[in-house]
């Protein structure tokens, strides 16, 4: 399975953490339902701006970050020009 430009941040923050946390529990987190959690993994929807935020706020990535995962997960921005652009990282 597939998963998400999205998700690959929200799993190298996971990863990171000492502790582990569920998806459940992010999600609760972030104020959205396990389910939409999960279809942001499989790529199948996209947050809206204000659960970027809140998955910022949570995880601590950059919304800038989360927001051009999502823009690649879209298909308006390919991985060489995320890659190219050094003034903002994805």
């Amino acid at each position: 399975m597939s998963t998400s430009h999205l998700w690959a941040l929200i799993e190298e923050w996971r990863d990171a953490q000492l502790f582990p946390v569920s998806q459940a529990a992010l999600a609760d987190k972030v104020g959205v339902t396990r389910s939409a959690m999960s279809q942001w993994k499989k790529g199948q929807a996209t947050p809206a701006p204000e659960n970027l935020r809140s998955l910022s706020r949570v995880t601590r990535i950059q919304y800038e970050r989360l927001l051009a995962a999502v823009v690649r997960d879209m298909g308006y921005m390919s991985d060489e020009e995320v890659v190219g652009n050094a003034e903002h990282p994805a």
